[in-house]
C-alpha cells in the first residue's frame, strides 16, 4: 500500500528522531537526482487484500526494499539481543531455583535436625523423671524397709532368734533390690547418649553367649550372616539379658534359638526356647520397671534400648512350652548387607 502511494520510504516505531530526519534527507536527494530510466509506467500486482496500483519507481521500489531490509536486519539484531538477554535471565532463574533448592535442603537438614534435639530433650527429660522417681521413692521405700526388718531382728535377737534371723534374709534381699536400683540407674542413663549404629545381628548374638553363662543349654544362632539393624550402641545387652533370663527363668529349657523372618520392608528377629515360658498373665508385665525390681531390670533396660531407633520387642510364647521374644524391625532399622 506505500508503493501504491507513492511512498518513497518507510520507518516503523518506536523511532528516533534522527532517523526520521536521516530518511527525509534521502528523499530528497533522491528526488533531486535526475537519473535515467527510473521513471516508469504504472502496474498491477495482487496480494491477499486485494488488487494494487503501482506507480513508484525503480528508484522508489529500491528504497522501499533497502528500508524494509535495513529494518529486518535491525529487528533481527534486537530479537537476538534480547533472546541473549532472555538466556541470562534463564541462567539467572536457574540458579535461582539451585539456590533455592539448596537452601530449601538446608532448612529441612536444620528442621531434621531440630527435631532430633527436641526428641533427645525430650528423652531425656523422661529419663531424669524416671531416675528422679527412683531415687525419690524406691530408694525410699527400700531403705525404711530395710531398717525395719533390722529393727525386728534386734528386738527379737534374745526372745526369737529365728524369726530375727528370719527378719535379717527380709533385710538382706531388700538390699538385692537396693543394689539393682542403683545398677540399673548407671545403666538407664547410659541409653541414648551415644548415636545409633548399624550393628551385625548374627555377631550379636554369638558375642552375647560368649559373655554369658548358659551352662548346658545349647544356643542355635541361625540369623543371616548379612543381617543388620540400626539400634543404640547398648544393643548387646538386650541379647545378653534374653539368654540370661532364659537360662535362669526357664528351668526345663534346653535350647535357645534365634531366627528371623522378614515381611516386606520390615522383618522380626525370634529368641525362642523351650522352657517352662511366660504365663499369659506376665507376658506385657515382665517388661515394667516396677516387676523388675523383683526378677531384675533386664527386659525394662532391652525396651528401653530397642526404642531408641523404632524398634518394639514383645512376648508371644505359649506357656508351658517355651518363651518367644520377637524383637519388630521398622523398615529404616533393619537391612541386608
Amino acid at each position: 500500500r506505500g508503493l501504491e502511494a507513492g511512498a518513497d520510504n518507510f520507518i516503523i516505531k518506536p523511532y528516533e528522531p534522527q532517523d526520521i530526519d536521516t530518511r527525509i534527507q534521502n528523499v530528497i536527494a533522491t528526488r533531486n537526482s535526475s537519473v535515467p530510466g527510473e521513471s516508469g509506467s504504472a502496474f498491477e500486482i495482487t496480494l491477499a487484500d486485494g488488487k494494487h496500483t503501482i506507480t513508484s519507481n525503480r528508484r522508489q521500489i529500491l528504497d522501499i526494499l533497502l528500508s524494509t531490509y535495513e529494518i529486518a536486519l535491525r529487528k533481527n539484531t534486537e530479537l537476538q539481543e534480547a533472546h541473549e538477554q532472555l538466556n541470562l535471565l534463564n541462567e539467572q532463574l536457574h540458579k535461582s531455583v539451585a539456590d533455592l533448592k539448596l537452601a530449601n535442603r538446608d532448612l529441612q537438614a536444620e528442621n531434621a535436625e531440630r527435631l532430633k534435639v527436641e526428641k533427645a530433650l525430650a528423652d531425656a527429660n523422661k529419663k531424669l523423671q524416671l531416675m528422679a522417681s527412683i531415687t525419690r521413692h524406691d530408694l525410699h521405700n527400700q531403705l525404711t524397709a530395710m531398717r525395719e526388718y533390722l529393727e525386728l531382728s534386734v528386738a527379737r535377737r534374745i526372745k526369737n532368734p529365728e524369726a530375727a534371723w528370719a527378719n535379717v534374709a527380709d533385710a538382706l534381699a531388700v538390699v538385692n533390690q537396693t543394689i539393682n536400683t542403683v545398677e540399673f540407674t548407671g545403666e538407664y542413663q547410659k541409653i541414648g547418649v551415644k548415636s545409633p549404629v548399624w550393628h551385625n545381628a548374627k555377631i550379636l548374638v554369638d558375642t552375647s553367649e560368649k559373655y554369658t553363662n548358659t551352662g548346658a543349654v545349647r544356643i542355635e544362632n541361625t540369623l543371616p550372616d548379612s543381617l543388620e539393624i540400626f539400634a543404640d550402641p547398648l544393643i548387646m545387652k538386650v541379647f545378653s539379658n534374653l539368654i540370661d533370663n532364659a537360662v535362669r527363668y526357664g528351668k526345663t529349657i534346653t535350647t535357645i534359638t534365634f531366627r528371623y523372618e522378614e515381611s516386606g520392608e520390615e522383618g522380626t528377629i525370634f529368641c525362642e526356647d523351650d522352657g517352662v515360658g511366660v504365663a499369659d498373665g506376665e507376658k506385657e508385665k515382665i517388661f515394667a520397671y516396677e516387676y523388675g525390681l523383683n526378677t531384675g531390670l533386664g527386659l525394662f533396660l532391652a525396651k528401653e534400648i530397642l526404642s531408641i531407633t523404632g524398634i518394639t520387642i514383645r512376648e508371644t510364647g505359649i506357656p508351658g512350652k517355651g518363651a518367644r521374644f520377637e524383637i519388630g524391625c521398622p523398615h529404616n532399622a533393619v537391612r541386608s548387607t
